[in-house]
């Protein structure tokens, strides 16, 4: 999702003074807010072409002998596009060196193409592929859509495709892999025809092609993508929500399509929302339940904080609710759902702090528990007097039976200083974990970072350096310690424990670097603690210790993947651990 707000307006929110008084940190069940009367709802629910009624009807039953003959018979109704302008070119691979930096972890070394007068950039974007792979999306400095691969986890990455336009400049990319791993997607506004959206598909190996999505005179603002992956590997959907300029107070709209064969042909373009609707976010949970959020600038001056649900796949939109309502002014929200049945859902935004002048930013958060039916009152997600918390990327592991939901976002001081990439996950209800940074280089303050996954349970984070410069890529399995403080190194911190695999027994080793708090955790592959090993002040020498899976249980520590995790003062070590 793309909000734009003009960097001179960021500027003086970012000069804020501190000492203002914070309203109560609450996040408590409420009921249903009321419906807000006004005509903002626009074409969200017109009348679906039957065959695409019955194309999802197939999909439901999973009738795929059905579903394929029907979406043929969809494709062929749909017009060929045809456009005046000039067509992408892809790159050669000869035209690039093959990229590796080792250890380094940096993705892409060399300036980013972004727009520096657009607040909220998403001038990456970060996917898991499947095993070992991921793919970064990032326009280079070249005014190149590049995308960059690893296949060992982000260790190292380097060059894997890229395409071009003719005195065109690619913006704000966004990538979804095929977890089958047939092809993958690239997103992108383009400069020309005032920014048209759309997508190349490439093989792998083999063609790509490339669609429009909207193409016409109206200006795209910004846009976001998701996929039903994480219920339909096989036959999955792609969904597109943009924002449409049209110029006054009150007349933007958020527009609406679909493509039900992987990007080849799109649906034709509804009208979600009208009347001042834009900066969407949307999102796939489970169960054909698709989410979207927005900001409405109401023409009663209050600025509106919308989520509206499909329970199928996008025919329609029934449920409708409003988080947050007043005056402040707000960036665009980001929003993650679960996907294990729990009708859990998120939406985290931005909004300067009411009555100070000049405004400054912080985070909240709201919480569904029943498929976006009803939320909870909105709360502090991380709030301080001297610092400015902003551009959170929200996510949860695309896979189905995946639940927790990981939180990345900038902050920096009010004195415009120490830009921080900060990183939080949710904990138990209505709780975040506390606050970490993984950020070796200093971020760019007005790009939003992703929260991604390398695998998973293991989250991961990725991030543009400071004007612009370089592409960093971080996960928990590789954070190892603290990353301000490297008194020691991760290996010399805890061992890789012996045997490994192992059935009942297994022996590692751990430092203490300085007297301090020592905790050592075991945690499956969805993040959730399953064990606590130690937890308690030790002095400073190496330790050993046995873990013993009968002493814990085999019902705690059934066979499969876990990871421990040891914390030593502000030191930090993770190792995968294999039960068989």
């Amino acid at each position: 999702m793309k909000k734009v707000i003009l960097l001179c307006c960021v500027i003086v929110f970012i000069l804020a003074a501190s000492g203002k008084e914070k309203e109560q940190k609450i996040a408590v069940k409420a009921p249903n807010q009321p419906m807000i009367e006004s005509s903002e709802i626009g074409d969200a629910n017109p009348t679906i072409d039957p065959i695409v009624q019955r194309l999802y009807e197939a999909k439901k039953n999973r009738n795929w002998t059905a579903y394929h003959q029907l979406l043929n018979e969809w494709r062929s109704q749909i017009p060929t596009q045809e456009t005046n302008e000039p067509g992408p070119q892809a790159i050669n691979p000869l035209e690039r060196p093959l990229l590796r930096w080792g250890e380094d972890r940096v993705i892409y070394a060399g300036d980013v193409a972004y727009d520096i007068w657009s607040m909220e950039n998403e001038a990456i974007s970060v996917d898991h592929h499947r095993g070992d792979t991921l793919r970064a999306a990032v326009v280079t400095a070249d005014s190149t859509i590049s995308v960059f691969q690893s296949t060992d986890n982000g260790e190292t990455w380097s060059w894997f495709a890229g395409w071009r336009w003719t005195g065109r400049l690619p913006l704000e990319p966004e990538i979804i892999n095929d977890p089958l791993g047939r092809w993958y997607h690239v997103f992108c506004i383009w400069t020309g025809n005032n920014n048209d959206l759309g997508v190349f598909t490439d093989s792998t190996p083999g063609g790509w092609f490339w669609r429009n999505i909207e193409a016409g005179a109206d200006t795209t603002a910004n846009y976001t993508v998701c996929s039903d992956r994480a219920d339909y590997p096989d036959e999955y959907w792609l969904f597109c929500a943009f924002h449409k300029k049209l110029g006054g107070q009150g007349r933007d709209e958020i527009w609406f399509s679909r493509s039900f064969d992987c990007g080849a042909t799109w649906e034709t373009l509804r009208r979600l929302c009208t009347n001042g609707s834009g900066f969407p976010d949307l999102v796939y949970g489970d169960n054909d339940y698709l989410y979207e959020t927005h900001i409405w600038d109401a023409s009663d001056t209050n600025n509106y904080v919308r989520v509206w649900v499909s329970t199928d796949l996008g025919n329609s939109w029934t449920i409708d609710n409003t988080l947050q309502s007043d005056t402040t002014t707000k960036m665009g929200p980001q929003i993650a759902a679960a996907h294990d049945g729990s009708g859990d859902a998120w939406v985290v935004w931005a909004r300067s702090y009411p009555n100070t002048t000049p405004p400054n930013f912080d985070l909240l958060f709201s919480w569904s528990q029943d498929y976006g039916a009803n939320w909870s009152h909105w709360a502090w997600f991380d709030a301080d007097n001297i610092e400015h918390t902003l551009l959170p990327s929200i996510a949860i592991y695309d896979s189905a039976g995946a639940y927790l939901p990981y939180v990345t976002y900038n902050c920096i001081d009010t004195n415009q200083t120490n830009p921080k990439v900060y990183c939080k996950s949710w904990e138990t209800d209505s709780t975040w974990s506390d606050r970490e940074t993984f950020n070796d280089s200093e971020p760019a303050f007005n790009i939003r970072p992703v929260q991604t996954f390398e695998v998973l349970g293991i989250p991961a984070i990725a991030y543009v350096g400071a004007v612009g410069h370089n592409v960093y890529y971080d996960a928990w399995s590789i954070g190892g310690v603290e990353e301000q403080n490297k008194p020691i190194s991760e290996e010399n911190l805890l061992s890789q424990n012996q045997p490994n695999p192992f059935t009942n027994k297994t022996r590692l080793e751990y430092f203490v670097p300085q007297n301090g708090r020592v905790t050592l955790k075991i945690y499956n592959t969805l993040g959730k603690e399953v064990a606590k090993l130690i937890d308690e002040d030790k002095k400073a020498g190496a330790y050993a210790i046995t873990l013993n899976r009968e002493n814990l249980g085999k019902d705690v520590l059934p066979a499969g993947v876990y990871f421990l995790k040891l914390e030593v003062n502000k030191s930090k070590a993770t190792r995968k651990i294999i039960i068989q």
